[in-house]
């Protein structure tokens, strides 16, 4: 029976003894502890954000300190400031950190896995762009933003006169919101580089260049033109990144991984008010609720990396 058909029919109870025992399963295979950071990707209230802060330390805090921990993420991104903050406290607590993500972890949470030693995908998991979104007076990516008030300055200073059409952008476009935009950019490449040349990279011959690159890669709006894009296993392999494939590295917990991922994605889709999950083996739930509860369209299930996965 396909492994969604079975879920469907747990009960409740069932759910809830089984989720808590897969993540010992795992952890039991690995010899590491682990904790997972989940979100529907739907409103604010999923985004990665300083809130996140003390339900993190509350997971952790009695986990095995000093050696490795596993993280699996699930998120549609957030704050890059978030991310920082949430780095910081799992490099304060173990020296080596290892992100898995068995489905999506987009925009901050990209940037997120980006400040550990390793990444484990399955092929069809995805990474993505890291190009900040600016919000305000004018709303948009910071790149596309600057690139625009650039473009009307070349015509101002070509016709020697402001075309009547550029004044409602130019009363949105002031030097700060310019300036602001920039800074948006050059924070998430600082922190990815820094992260990538003291940990993923360390080690490395041309360390320090070699994540100045991976850090524009990722920023670049140019590059990849829409901040959804996809940025697959193969694409991080190809930049000498420290990403393995679960599949075949990890057969033990591929399975494993993949159904603790789609039970929670199938509570994300029951239970729309539910917008975070921060847990470990322990138990230790958090869950974040938008104050209003709003109905939305359940996202397509998704679906297993290949028929192995399926039970």
């Amino acid at each position: 029976m396909p492994l969604f058909d079975t879920l469907i029919k747990e009960s409740p109870d069932q759910k809830d003894a089984l989720q808590k025992s897969i993540l010992k399963k795992i952890e039991g295979k690995t010899g590491r502890p682990i904790i997972a950071y989940l979100s529907s990707f739907r409103g604010e209230a999923a985004m990665m954000s300083q809130e996140d802060k003390s339900a993190i330390v509350n997971t952790i805090v009695d986990l095995e300190k000093g050696s490795g921990i596993d993280v699996i993420i699930h998120s549609g991104g957030g704050f890059a400031e978030a991310a920082e903050m949430l780095a910081h406290i799992l490099r304060s607590e173990f020296k080596h950190v290892r992100f898995i993500v068995p489905h999506s972890a987009k925009s901050a949470a990209t940037m997120l896995c980006l400040s550990g030693d390793e990444i484990l995908m399955y092929p069809s998991s995805e990474l993505g762009p890291i190009d900040p979104q600016i919000s305000g007076t004018i709303s948009g990516p910071a790149q596309s933003i600057i690139d625009g008030f650039n473009d009307i300055k070349k015509v101002v200073e070509k016709d020697k006169r402001v075309n009547g059409a550029f004044i409602p952008l130019l009363n949105k476009m002031d030097v700060a919101t310019i300036q602001r935009c920039q800074n948006a950019i050059n924070y998430g490449k600082k922190l990815v580089k820094g992260w990538l040349t003291e940990y993923m990279l360390n080690g490395e011959r041309d360390a320090t260049q070699k994540a100045a690159y991976i850090a524009k890669f990722f920023s670049s709006h140019n590059k990849h033109l829409t901040h959804g894009k996809p940025i697959k296993l193969h694409d991080l392999q190809k930049m000498k990144l420290k990403v393995r494939n679960i599949l075949t590295d990890f057969p033990d917990i591929a399975n494993d991984i993949w159904e603790f991922y789609c039970r929670y994605e199938l509570i994300f889709q029951e239970k729309s008010a539910i917008a975070k999950i921060i847990m470990s083996k322990n138990g230790l739930i958090v869950r974040i609720t938008p104050q209003l509860q709003l109905q939305f369209t359940p996202p397509t299930i998704p679906q297993p990396p290949t028929s192995k996965i399926e039970k």
